[in-house]
C-alpha cells in the first residue's frame, strides 16, 4: 500500500461519524497534504491540463532510481558538513539504525507497528529498517555498488542453493 493511499484511507476512515476527534482528523488531512504536496514539488504528481482526469501519479521509483535520489540528497548533505564519511562509519550508522530498530522493540512495539511524531517523521520498526535501507543506498550510491543486479545474482543463489538441500 503506498503512502499516498494510507494516508488517504485514514482520511476517510476518520470522517466516518463518531471514529476518531476532530483534531486527530485535522491532523490526517494535514499529513495527506504535506504528502501530496511533496509528491507534487518533486515531480512525482502532475496535472496534464486542466481537467482532474489527467492526474498521474509517478510513485514509484527503480532501486536505481532511488539509489541515485538518496545519494544526491547526502552528497548534499556530506557538502555542507564539508567532510565525506569513511566506509567505517557509513557502516556504523547502518549499525546505528538496526540498533534503534532492536530499541523500538525492547519498548513493546509490534515489528509492523508505524507511529508518527508531531511533525510527521514516521517512528517505530519499519522506520528504522527504512533508515538502513537508506543508509545503505547511499553507501551504493557513493562506492558505485550495482546493488540491484547484486540483489538478483543472490536472490537466485540462495534459491538453488535451497534446492540442493532438499
Amino acid at each position: 500500500m503506498t503512502k499516498l493511499y494510507r494516508l488517504i484511507k485514514k482520511c476517510m476512515d476518520q470522517n466516518i461519524l463518531n471514529s476518531g476527534t476532530a483534531e486527530s482528523f485535522n491532523s490526517s488531512l494535514k499529513d495527506l497534504g504535506r504528502w501530496v504536496l511533496t509528491l507534487y514539488n518533486n515531480g512525482r504528481l502532475t496535472f496534464d491540463g486542466n481537467s482532474k482526469d489527467n492526474l498521474t501519479l509517478h510513485e514509484i521509483l527503480s532501486i536505481k532510481d532511488f539509489i541515485k535520489e538518496i545519494g544526491e540528497i547526502e552528497a548534499g548533505y556530506n557538502y555542507l558538513k564539508k567532510r565525506e564519511r569513511t566506509f567505517y562509519e557509513l557502516i556504523a550508522m547502518c549499525h546505528g539504525e538496526l540498533s534503534k530498530a532492536l530499541d523500538e522493540f525492547r519498548k513493546g512495539y509490534h515489528p509492523c507497528y508505524t507511529y508518527y511524531r508531531e511533525d510527521s517523521e514516521p517512528k517505530g520498526i519499519p522506520a528504522e529498517l527504512a533508515d538502513v535501507i537508506i543508509r545503505i543506498f547511499d553507501i551504493c550510491y557513493h562506492y558505485d555498488i550495482d546493488i540491484e543486479t547484486i540483489l538478483i545474482e543472490k536472490h537466485e543463489y540462495n534459491k538453488l542453493k535451497k534446492c540442493n538441500l532438499k
